[in-house]
């Protein structure tokens, strides 16, 4: 790690990222925590459920650059350790002083002061002194008691439905250091065109007038680093090479980048790289690398099938992307029984040209089971454009399903290895409301579905975001009706072996009311379905018993009724 010994992280600031934090900071604590010495608080659990995360150890950090501070919660404390340009290799954290009881949580360091720390506990924001280990609560709302009815204010969380719907996990914040300056500016615009700016990362180079962000302007497949004038605005350039996707961090003097890059057949690689200019325009920008934090990896240690990428202008004349992980061994001659992994549903892009990993597990399980794995981002998915996207507007479940199949009957005629006698559909959440509605509508089509927490009624779903999309339903009466699966019941298949629900028990996003409401429905219909609870699981299945349980559901169900 000798960029470590060059580059402090203190000197690096946020840009150094998450890899440097992993590999350096608290071995020893994630040993403890993975051996289960540190168990995770119901509160960390909540918030991890809310972030989608599933890794265990530090999955959140603060930083104060000029003083090379850490503050990290874990285990239901906080941790800290401090870095400096003469200190090399691991850094061992020590428990940080709060004499408080209760999970600690979204921990931010006094920008003005970094002895001072501000947390959330037991729904009250408190603030703690590291050299004397005082503490002292700042906010009163929550007064403690077991009754939630009778105490149901917190202060510093933001709700359930702005954590779930638009991904603020932080609410206090200090006061930025800052004078006070007055200047009328006028609104320009930096960049035009068919293709979306990232929301994270946006770094401001106001020494040489120049804005760095991230978009796929390329291709819709692949992020890259771009750099703007504010002196020249809309001359665009990029920085990074096509052929890989790219995440990007850049430190506050925009002098530093560390770009994580990865592709379907190339694992991630991190790269440092040092920026520097020739003048003030974009021409004049060079990033120069320094060197790797993760090198390259040219040959796996144990291949695995790298999935393809398809693309097709289907009836709409639209362009739409697929992705087909092909079953191992697969022979050209032979059709093979298909899995559509299907989401479909808004702001959320499955096709990418980024390095399939463990999130992808279980298509290649699938695909290492003998069978053809796809996934299609239909008109409706993310970072298409604004036209793209409202495709589903106000018809949710009514419109997705018919670019799926006609992108899925091309594709059986371009690979020849798809069995459309024999084609599961099987999604999660959104995506299992569209393999109800898959089987429910399309039972030629698809053989089975497995349909997992999925929505049946938008009506039960949050305002947050249904509304966003459908509308009040008053305002869209019909969009409502038809995008409910329960309007449905009696399309569903007669035949026993075709349906598999599943559902975590204290889903806290798509609520067991919906799928009890169906089977409802389907039980008054006489249609057959297979259940499968899980009495201790939210929205994500996270206990590692539940998960290899359902993949086991899953596989038998697959090999015995497709």
């Amino acid at each position: 790690m000798y960029l470590v010994q060059q580059l402090p992280l203190n000197l690096l600031g946020d840009a150094m990222g998450r890899e440097w934090i992993v590999r350096n900071v608290a071995s020893s604590l994630f040993d403890s925590l993975t051996k289960g010495f540190i168990r995770s608080s119901r509160e960390e659990l909540l918030l991890l459920e809310r972030k989608r995360l599933t890794t265990l150890g530090i999955t959140s950090y603060e930083l104060d650059p000029p003083s090379g501070k850490i503050v990290f919660p874990a285990g239901g404390s906080l941790y800290q350790c401090v870095d400096s340009p003469l200190r090399n290799g691991t850094l061992f954290p020590s428990e940080l002083r709060t004499g408080t009881v209760g999970a600690k949580l979204t921990p931010e360091i006094c920008p003005s002061n970094p002895d001072l720390v501000a947390y959330v506990s037991n729904c009250d924001i408190w603030l703690s002194h590291e050299a004397s280990g005082t503490s002292e609560r700042l906010t009163y709302a929550h007064r403690g008691t077991r009754n939630l009815a009778d105490d149901p204010l917190s202060c510093g969380t933001p709700s359930y439905v702005i954590q779930e719907e638009f991904s603020r996990y932080e609410g206090f914040w200090w006061q930025p250091e800052s004078k006070v300056r007055w200047r009328q500016v006028s609104s320009v615009p930096l960049t035009s065109g068919d293709w979306p700016v990232v929301d994270e990362g946006l770094w401001v180079d106001s020494l040489h007038s120049l804005v760095y962000f991230i978009g796929l302007k390329e291709s819709p497949l692949e992020r890259h680093l771009y750099v703007v004038s504010l002196e020249a605005p809309e001359q665009v350039r990029l920085l990074t090479h096509t052929g890989s996707s790219y995440t990007v961090d850049i430190n506050s003097e925009c002098n530093i980048a560390v770009a994580t890059y990865s592709s379907v057949n190339s694992p991630p690689a991190c790269m440092v790289f040092r920026i520097s200019h020739t003048d003030s325009t974009v021409e004049g920008v060079t990033l120069t690398p320094i060197g790797h934090l993760v090198e390259p990896q040219a040959v796996l240690e144990q291949p695995i099938g790298f999935p393809e990428i398809y693309s097709h202008e289907i009836s709409s004349g639209d362009v739409v992307y697929a992705m087909v992980f092909r079953p191992h061994g697969a022979v050209p001659s032979v059709k093979y029984p298909t899995v559509l992994n299907v989401y479909g549903g808004p702001e959320v892009q499955i096709v990418t040209n980024t390095f399939k990993d463990m999130r992808y597990l279980r298509m290649h399980l699938l695909a290492s089971q003998g069978y053809c794995v796809v996934s299609i981002d239909s008109r409706g998915s993310y970072n298409r454009g604004v036209q793209f996207e409202s495709h589903i507007k106000h018809r949710m479940g009514t419109v997705e399903l018919d670019d799926q199949i006609e992108m899925l009957v091309w594709l059986s005629n371009e690979i020849g290895l798809i069995d459309m006698s024999r084609v599961a559909i099987f999604g999660w959440s959104y995506g299992g409301y569209l393999s109800l509605m898959g089987i429910a509508q399309y039972p030629d089509v698809f053989k089975v579905a497995v349909a997992g927490a999925p929505v049946t009624n938008w009506a039960l779903y949050d305002t947050g975001y249904t509304e966003r999309y459908m509308d009040l339903p008053n305002a869209n009466p019909q969009g409502y009706k038809a995008g409910s699966i329960l309007n449905y019941v009696n399309q569903f298949p007669n035949e026993e072996g075709r349906l598999l629900i599943v559902h975590g028990l204290v889903d806290d996003n798509v609520h067991f009311t919906h799928t009890s409401s169906l089977i409802t429905q389907l039980v008054r219909k006489g249609k057959p379905y297979q259940l499968q609870v899980y009495p201790c699981e939210r929205h994500s299945l996270r206990s590692l018993d539940a998960s290899k349980h359902y993949e086991t559901t899953l596989l038998n169900f697959l090999a015995k009724h497709l």
